[in-house]
């Protein structure tokens, strides 16, 4: 799986990527908050997102928030 999301981000050309898991989606509004503070801050390369998880109905389940990356992650 891994192989294939790399091979599908090296053959994009947008200038703002991301990657879901089939089971994932955005809220409404993420995708333009993201356009919006890349748009305010260039010179960050990377961005993170909180997590809320749903049960199978859309229900909430609970929060999680974002672990900031350490450098040992890249």
């Amino acid at each position: 799986m891994y192989d294939a999301i790399n091979k599908g981000l090296r053959h994009s050309s947008g200038e703002i990527l991301a990657w879901l898991n089939c089971d994932e989606q955005y809220l409404p509004g993420a995708l333009k908050v993201v356009g919006e503070f890349f748009d305010r801050h260039p010179e960050v390369d990377v961005l993170f997102g909180d997590i809320v998880l749903v049960d199978q109905h859309g229900g909430y389940l609970r929060h999680r928030k974002v672990q900031t990356p350490l450098l040992y992650h890249t």
